[in-house]
């Protein structure tokens, strides 16, 4: 009996985390079991207000976390603390969208978002793009964790993909050797703006240079008006013999 109320409590402090973390009611009710009226009323009774809660499905897509390599960084971290409160299991997870969520997961991927929030309060990762990290590390076929391939750092990758499997430093350091200096790998990779700027600025350069060499000629000056005057000028030069 003290189990079932025990366990009964558990569900409802982590609907309460999970609400505070601003989790859809989708998820709330796969990890604490609880209905959907339920989740409502439990809002109602803590004053939740409505105005700041996501709404719609929850995020599905894995490409959001290979944008940037800020992105990919964060979400290496993110995996190494699923790894140490043991969000994520060992062994490989079969169809783990529909069998991962539960009681036991729940409370610790909200051990992972609180601790991570607290060494890095500024970070844009919410708790729903926590939650879909951890089902792709379980089911291992559309996440990895393993070592970048030039040093010893952990990285994200995409199993089906051959991108993205260095850490941001290695990438920066490969970004310099590939355009020669630092300088100039951050005028191409980030300042995308600056670099066009400047290819425009060099075309005109050219097209300015090309007009001093030739120069546009008046009306008077141009080849159609020569051949014309050169026409009448017999004609002139006829009528002051005939006069």
């Amino acid at each position: 009996m003290e189990d079932r109320i025990g366990r009964e409590l558990r569900r409802h402090q982590l609907a309460l985390r999970m609400i505070a973390h601003r989790a859809r009611r989708r998820t709330i009710c796969n990890f604490t079991g609880l209905a959907r009226e339920r989740i409502k009323t439990l809002r109602r009774e803590w004053n939740v207000r409505s105005k700041g809660r996501r709404r719609g499905p929850s995020p599905t897509s894995l490409s959001a976390f290979f944008p940037s390599t800020r992105m990919r960084s964060e979400v290496s971290v993110i995996a190494v603390f699923c790894k140490v409160y043991g969000a994520v299991p060992n062994e490989k997870m079969a169809k783990a969208d529909r069998y991962f969520p539960n009681l036991d997961r729940g409370e610790r991927l909200c051990e992972v978002y609180e601790a991570y929030r607290t060494y890095f309060p500024a970070s844009q990762v919410n708790f729903e793009q926590i939650v879909l990290l951890a089902i792709g590390l379980a089911e291992r076929d559309s996440l990895e964790l393993r070592n970048c391939v030039t040093c010893p750092r952990i990285v994200v990758i995409d199993p089906l993909s051959i991108k993205h499997r260095n850490c941001s430093r290695c990438e920066r350091l490969e970004e310099r050797r590939l355009f020669g200096s630092p300088e100039i790998a951050d005028a191409a990779t980030l300042s995308g703006k600056k670099t066009h700027e400047a290819v425009v600025g060099h075309q005109k350069q050219r097209a300015t240079h090309r007009e001093s060499e030739h120069p546009q000629k008046g009306k008077c000056g141009t080849p159609r008006n020569l051949k014309r005057n050169a026409v009448r000028t017999p004609r002139s030069a006829t009528a002051e013999s005939v006069n």
